[in-house]
């Protein structure tokens, strides 16, 4: 049984697998959506038609000329510059002949974005002599109407002839704010990684020294008799310190200390830098054993809420700035 179950099973057919199609079913949305948005910044498929039709339509410009001619000498007859009667039969005659080359054109098109109302039945079934016999008030109002759907017909049409260069200015507009747009966004994300740098963590948190021997004023440039920047000032200590609290824990990875610049440098060294997280238990990340102005001390990213410097051995301790950098 098993044999002849194996031999059964042997004579059957393999279905081929099914794939899916690449990129799984949101890839389509994607790329349409991509599409589109190319489409609208360039405007390519739409200044190809564009352009496709202005050659092919090059030989009946003069149509649409003599259209927007008749046109203008029918309002001519039913709204007279000189203040005589109105003429709506002959208006029409005019706006009917107008409506004639404007057909002959092929235009509007729907790449104008406008399409025009179908051609209104007054003019496709106008008869001068049926209409000479209508009443006045009526011959007034369907010219008024012929009159009102020639003004759009001819506007779309003419908007048409030009729909190449339109669109070439759309197209520059559209690049121009795209352009303007990523420069924005990267002057903004240049200008964010560039305050990340300058990012200090210290500014404006609470710390303390190991001992005071003077007020110091930073902003009048005052301590100790001295004209100076400094802010702070220990007594002469064994191993004085600084101890800024950055009110919660914080990532970071570099210290930059300005030192004493009027007189003294030499009192900060050596100098060590110091981080915990809870005030009592400190390590040591960096040590700065010559003379300097600027400390600008680099390690391995830590994460603490207090930054201590101190001193290794007697001395007075007092330094201009201290910044707590990412």
């Amino acid at each position: 049984m098993t044999s002849g179950s194996s031999e059964q099973a042997s004579q059957g057919t393999v279905e081929a697998p099914v794939v899916a199609p690449a990129g799984g079913p949101k890839a389509a949305p994607l790329r349409a959506g991509v599409a589109k948005a190319l489409e609208w910044l360039t405007r390519r498929d739409a200044l190809g038609e564009a352009m496709r039709h202005a050659a092919s339509s090059a030989g009946k410009l003069p149509f649409l000329h003599r259209a927007r001619a008749a046109s203008r000498a029918g309002d001519a007859l039913l709204d007279p510059p000189d203040a005589s009667r109105s003429n709506p039969s002959a208006a029409m005659t005019l706006f009917h002949d107008a409506a004639y080359w404007l057909a002959k054109t092929e235009l509007p098109r729907a790449v104008t974005g406008s399409p025009v109302a179908p051609l209104p039945a007054v003019l496709a079934d106008y008869e001068a002599g049926t209409f000479a016999e209508l009443a006045l008030e009526t011959q007034l109002g369907a010219a008024r109407g012929a009159q009102r759907w020639l003004a759009s017909a001819l506007d779309a049409a003419e908007l048409e002839g030009f729909a190449v260069t339109r669109l070439r200015v759309e197209r520059f507009i559209r690049l121009v704010f795209a352009a303007a747009v990523v420069a924005g966004i990267l002057f903004g994300i240049g200008n964010w990684i560039s305050n990340l740098g300058n990012l200090d963590f210290a500014r404006g948190k609470p710390w303390r020294a190991s001992s005071t021997y003077d007020t110091c004023d930073p902003e009048k440039h005052r301590c100790a008799g001295h004209r100076t920047d400094i802010f702070f000032h220990t007594q002469d200590d064994a191993s004085p310190w600084l101890e800024i609290d950055l009110q919660r824990n914080q990532r970071f990875s570099r210290v930059d200390v300005r030192n004493r610049s009027d007189l003294y440098p030499e009192r900060a060294v050596p100098l060590v830098i110091e981080v915990s997280t809870d005030g009592t238990n400190f390590w040591q990340v960096a040590q700065k054993k010559d003379s300097f102005d600027v400390w600008k001390a680099k390690f391995a990213p830590q994460v603490a809420r207090y930054v201590r410097l101190r001193a290794t051995r007697k001395t007075f301790l007092h330094l201009e700035r201290v910044a707590v950098r990412p």
